[in-house]
């Protein structure tokens, strides 16, 4: 039951994620305060994740699991560390793991709707192995 209630919290901080990331962006002037809140809400709530999965019996068998250490250690980490170690070059400029900024971002969006996709495909799968 652990598993299901930590699944079901995991889709609602994904979901939020865009809400956070969006509102920072149209609410806060500065694009470097916005980016810093919206990496700094990724970063904390995938590591959030991690945390919660690592204390479930047989973790490793967390289809989550793979998906979020990608967007975790391959996106929300280096995006947060370059674009606060060149605050004085535009996002453009950036390039994270030798990719520009603006296709890096593409690329963890669709990081992150793959973790979302995953999850949710473990909560029903965790659903129907209740129900059976």
């Amino acid at each position: 039951m652990k598993r299901l209630k930590d699944l079901f919290l995991f889709l609602i901080l994904e979901v939020m994620s865009v809400a956070v990331a969006g509102g920072a962006f149209a609410l806060i002037p500065s694009k470097i305060i916005a980016g810093g809140v919206a990496g700094g809400y990724f970063f904390l709530f995938s590591a959030f994740m991690l945390f919660r999965i690592l204390k479930w019996p047989k973790y490793w068998e967390a289809w989550s699991l793979y998906p979020l250490l990608v967007f975790l250690f391959g996106c929300a980490i280096p995006m947060l560390w370059e674009r606060f170690t060149h605050l004085n070059m535009s996002f453009n400029e950036i390039r994270i793991w030798g990719i520009p900024g603006q296709e890096f971002h593409q690329m963890a969006t669709s990081t992150l709707g793959l973790l979302f996709l995953v999850t949710l495909a473990e909560t029903v799968h965790t659903i129907s192995k209740k129900a059976a």
